[in-house]
């Protein structure tokens, strides 16, 4: 045996006693209850979600939310099933539950489609949620112009919600800790609802003097208005964006364009 290497079994009786001592003793001097405690960087828990501090947290997680219902990269978000369905794009793949609304044979109990409801509701809640925290908690709620943002990205997710699902899309809220479900509503309601959105946005705009996101919420309403037939509304609403205007953000570019 190399010299350099400890066998157990060439221990003497009286050193193994002492070496089992040793391992008891250290086992002991700690708590089994503290061996998987461990600190975690990347998670955000509900105590650290409150206050100024946080505001930047829950603005982030609501942009992450968004693009993730929107346009993840993958084929589980609006643009991509969209385009699957429209034959826009093509898919590729093996995954059967993509090949079922791809093909429009979609089976009601198909998981991806569920998921893809699910982070649009997500988003929804969550950019609304974020609007109002910001406003109770920024230092400068008033002129703060992520909270129009919010509020144009909610007005999106309605939007998108009327425009790619039938009549009779429910929204849900959480008030108080309970979870209240909401009824049925047509596609004109949900188109309604987006424009109220997009003018919580238009305010908080003037009031921040922020063109990018008055610009924002004046495409999303032109094109919630456009969805309703009123073109006239449509075109006024949109007839100050430029037609150069952009909107990108991180993690995923979302990028909308001027209705003219």
């Amino acid at each position: 045996m190399n010299r350099d290497t400890t066998d157990f079994r060439t221990i003497r009786p009286a050193s193994r006693i002492s070496y089992l001592a040793a391992i008891g003793l250290l086992i002991s001097g700690c708590s089994t209850d503290e061996l998987l405690e461990v600190t975690d960087p990347d998670i955000v828990l509900p105590d650290n979600l409150s206050g100024p501090a946080a505001v930047n947290t829950v603005y982030m997680g609501a942009l992450g939310d968004f693009a993730l219902a929107y346009n993840s990269g993958t084929a589980d978000a609006q643009v991509s099933t969209v385009g699957l369905m429209t034959d826009e794009f093509f898919h590729s793949g093996t995954f059967p539950t993509r090949q079922e609304f791809e093909r429009r044979q979609s089976d009601i109990r198909n998981g991806t489609l569920n998921a893809v409801f699910r982070n649009l509701q997500r988003a929804r809640r969550v950019t609304e949620d974020a609007a109002r925290f910001i406003k109770l908690n920024s230092p400068n709620p008033d002129t703060d112009p992520r909270v129009a943002e919010m509020y144009s990205l909610a007005g999106f997710s309605y939007v998108f919600a009327a425009e790619n699902y039938c009549s009779g899309v429910p929204y849900s809220r959480i008030e108080g800790g309970e979870l209240l479900y909401g009824g049925p509503q047509t596609t004109i309601q949900s188109l309604d609802l987006a424009i109220e959105r997009f003018d919580s946005a238009l305010a908080q705009a003037a009031r921040a003097k922020s063109p990018t996101q008055e610009w924002l919420a004046r495409v999303g309403k032109g094109r919630a208005l456009l969805n309703k037939g009123d073109f006239a509304g449509a075109a006024a609403a949109a007839a100050p964006v430029p037609t150069s205007f952009v909107y990108r953000y991180r993690p995923v570019s979302f990028i909308v364009s001027s209705i003219r």
